[in-house]
């Protein structure tokens, strides 16, 4: 048992009974080093058992055993939006366990200073556990802190990073533009872009994502087209469709009948890994024709080809957050940080290497890519920048102090990756 009342267990479990129940602190535990199963008191003085159960002596009697313990059913690492446009409504996970009623709450910080609620901009419904709004704050990253509490007082925490990524690149629709697209009336066609300032996403890799509501039954056609990637398209509302070549050759199609309901449309690449321009386009049979839309096209000149000038010289960010990551960013000389995808160095990063964001896109042109290292001997990190196509840079001020504050950026001296 550690000094904060936690149990730590090890050796053979077949029957679990080396894994303890979470949720609570301990006063004592059973002393069964032979056993297949082990009992501990929690400090309310409650009996609880885990592993092998076969012949029922993991069945405490209900006056003296404590109540369940308080687990998130689900599991959710990140939610992604973009500066100054609304996140899709978003249903936080569900808790079992405790006694009573379990009430679920959200805090958040953005620099290290933990505030009750969400972040100014942002709703969120106790009752049904659902996040919504746009989120007012500069491109970067929040952490969400969401809690589930009991009538006994007890609390489970789960912490959700909040990432705010950069504006879609110039000449591109939004993913996002309003909440959701509208009511069906006529085919409709958006127009956006994959790249590597796509919301990333830890089961889909990049992706962008629509909504739109049916008023009535419908026979709704979903045809995904791009000349850049292998397209692939799902459409969830509880249910999920999803469809890889169905619109022959790489491009996808879903043909499905839909009853009224709102329903989210997923775009990405079945690779998970392309980038370039597509073409969305929802039809329907049952509304009638004449899309104002209809010839609207997308063209790729997201990363064109182009010489660097002055307008592209800027700074390496840098900041601690609070889990010891730390993350880097580009800020242009008189514009707003760019987060590459690539972008965090973790908390025991490997030493003696160069390690690479992934490519900073300024105005359409692909500036180079940030270089980072932490120093064998001294754990210092250190902080470059390599344009493309040329040498590696390295800024007068480029070490990043092992002291800093939390989420407090700190940034190099100025960088000309064209001259």
């Amino acid at each position: 048992m550690t000094s904060g009342n936690r149990l730590r267990c090890w050796g053979d479990d077949t029957f679990g009974q080396s894994t303890p129940l979470g949720g609570s602190d301990y006063a004592e535990v059973s002393s069964n080093a032979f056993a297949n199963f082990n009992c501990a008191l929690t400090l309310e003085k409650k009996v609880r058992c885990w592993g092998d159960n076969r012949y029922k002596q993991l069945n405490v009697p209900a006056s003296i055993a404590a109540p369940p313990p308080l687990v998130f059913t689900q599991t959710i690492d990140s939610i992604n939006s973009r500066k100054g446009q609304p996140i899709n409504p978003t249903i936080l996970p569900p808790a079992s366990g405790g006694t009573g009623r379990l009430t679920y709450n959200i805090a958040h910080s953005t620099s290290g200073e933990r505030k009750k609620g969400p972040p100014t901009g942002l709703v969120f419904d106790k009752t049904t556990r659902q996040l919504n709004g746009r989120v007012f704050n500069d491109a970067g990253a929040l952490s969400l802190y969401y809690s589930v509490s009991d009538t006994s007082g007890r609390t489970e925490e789960i912490e959700i990073g909040f990432a705010i990524n950069g504006p879609v690149p110039a000449g591109y629709a939004p993913a996002i533009t309003t909440p959701e697209l509208g009511t069906l009336d006529s085919g409709l066609i958006r127009c956006s872009i994959i790249s590597e300032e796509s919301r990333p996403s830890r089961l889909w890799g990049q992706f962008e994502s629509y909504t739109f509501h049916l008023a009535s039954p419908a026979q709704v056609t979903i045809d995904l087209a791009s000349e850049d990637f292998d397209a692939y398209l799902l459409l969830i509302n509880g249910d999920a469709w999803v469809d890889d070549d169905g619109g022959q050759d790489t491009n996808s199609r879903l043909s499905v009948g839909l009853a009224p309901a709102r329903y989210w449309i997923y775009v990405r690449s079945a690779d998970q890994e392309g980038e370039g321009a597509y073409m969305l386009r929802i039809s329907s049979p049952d509304f009638t024709a004449g899309n104002a839309d209809a010839n609207r096209s997308c063209y790729d000149d997201s990363v064109r080809e182009g010489e660097l000038d002055s307008a592209s010289t800027g700074r390496i960010v840098a900041r601690r957050l609070l889990d010891g990551k730390t993350e880097f960013a580009w800020q242009p000389e008189g514009g707003d940080r760019i987060l590459p995808r690539s972008r965090y160095l973790p908390s025991d990063p490997p030493t003696g290497r160069w390690l690479n964001s992934s490519d900073i896109v300024v105005e359409g042109v692909n500036v180079g890519r940030i270089n980072v290292q932490v120093d064998a001997e001294t754990g210092r990190i250190e902080f470059a920048f390599t344009p493309a196509g040329r040498d590696r840079i390295l800024p007068q001020s480029r070490y990043f102090p092992s002291d800093a504050d939390p989420g407090r950026w700190l940034r190099s001296t100025l960088i000309e990756p064209g001259g």
